[in-house]
């Protein structure tokens, strides 16, 4: 019911923390580290992966964080050495304490950095091996030192929560986009994207070209989804992730939350992310991240593509926040047509609302609540290329 029908004077809500990852097995509970998979004695024949004793569930960031001391709880405390044979015998036991120290910390990171590099020869020998991966080449250090001028400030684009992006030129031309993984951060050592950076944002493109926009993003995630061993859920795709070169051609970008899929398992337990009007309701309800979970998302760039409208935005009324819910109720009052960007629909033939109408029907399929109501993203770019085609003939 929207707020403006609320009783008065007032309604609390109250939002309902999401609780640990389902699981069957210990491999589902690889994702959230320190945690161990058992029965939930909540939900009998149900288990979840807890956190492990000495840990507790972060609800907020999904992690098993280190449980802190409450009030009202006493805290363990080392309690003060007592000076033993004098001043002289202080001093040494600190020295020998701060070796010791030394030593083990020394020790710690020397198994820390082979942990991580024979993470990343793994990683190498995986892509090398990989025979449909469509991998072109591995850049070295120095050619990426190069490209991007030795990482440099004017070659900046920007930042985010695995490292920083910088743009790169290539010695046969091409422009690339280089993701320099954080120091010390292990997992953002795999976020190595090629991007192409465009920088004509801002201007507003026809219906033919946000078609063609639609048909090669689609064709872009249904490479991922099923032309490559395992396969890769993006798992943030939105439009401000959907880059355009110098000829308005489509680049994927943004792998920081990506996942490798399981070709014989139906689905990845992992915990829910991405971005708020993009993400799959199902996956966040369940944690179940599949192919289906990037056509959601996708199903709700093809609306923004129809109608120039957010995904959430708050200068809507309440009820129409989420552009999902507020196109949903204006196609079932058969309102669809009023809300196409006026840019493309206020001149468009027959045919082309026609068109619109049609990638607006194969978007509510691709939002629809349940995934196995949604097409596949091969589906999905097969249809619109359909569509293309009847504009094409009418041309």
């Amino acid at each position: 019911m929207p707020v403006s029908k609320w009783g008065e004077p007032a309604v609390e809500i109250l939002w309902e923390a999401p609780r640990e990852p389902v699981c069957k097995i210990q491999g589902d509970c690889t994702d959230l580290v320190n945690s161990v998979c058992s029965g939930d004695s909540k939900n009998l024949g149900q288990k979840r992966c807890f956190c492990k004793k000495g840990f507790r569930w972060d609800s907020v960031n999904a992690i098993c964080e280190v449980k802190r001391c409450s009030k009202g709880k006493k805290c363990k405390r080392w309690s003060n050495l007592p000076l033993i044979g004098g001043l002289a015998g202080g001093i040494g036991a600190i020295l020998v304490a701060g070796i010791t120290t030394k030593m083990i910390i020394s020790a710690h990171n020397r198994r820390v950095a082979g942990s991580q590099w024979a993470n990343l020869r793994k990683l190498h020998r995986n892509l090398l091996s990989t025979n449909n991966a469509g991998i072109d080449k591995i850049f070295s250090g120095k050619e990426i030192i190069k490209a991007t001028n030795n990482f440099s400030k004017p070659n900046l684009l920007g930042s985010g929560g695995f490292g920083e992006v910088f743009k790169g030129n290539l010695s046969d031309g091409k422009t690339i986009a280089v993701k320099r993984a954080k120091l010390g951060n292990e997992k953002s050592i795999y976020q190595i994207v090629n991007e192409i950076h465009h920088a004509g944002e801002g201007r507003s493109l026809p219906w033919i070209r946000r078609l063609m926009i639609a048909h090669q993003t689609a064709q872009g995630l249904a490479y991922l989804h099923s032309s490559v061993t395992p396969p890769i859920y993006h798992r943030d795709v939105k439009s401000s992730n959907i880059l355009l070169d110098e000829n308005l051609d489509v680049k994927v970008a943004d792998f920081g939350l990506s996942r490798l899929g399981v070709s014989d398992v139906s689905h990845v337990t992992t915990c829910a992310q991405g971005t708020l009007g993009y993400l799959d309701p199902e996956y966040y309800l369940n944690f179940h991240l599949t192919d289906k979970s990037d056509v959601y998302s996708f199903g709700v760039v093809l609306f923004e593509l129809l109608t120039s409208k957010k995904a959430i935005d708050f200068n809507r009324e309440e009820e129409d926040v989420n552009l999902v819910v507020y196109v949903r109720k204006v196609m079932k009052e058969g309102r669809f047509v009023e809300m196409i960007d006026p840019v493309i629909g206020k001149e468009a033939t027959v045919m082309e609302i026609e068109s619109m109408k049609e990638l607006g029907a194969l978007a509510e399929l691709c939002v629809k609540e349940t995934r196995q109501s949604r097409p596949t993203m091969k589906a999905a770019a097969k249809e619109i290329e359909s569509i293309l085609h009847g504009l094409a003939s009418e041309a």
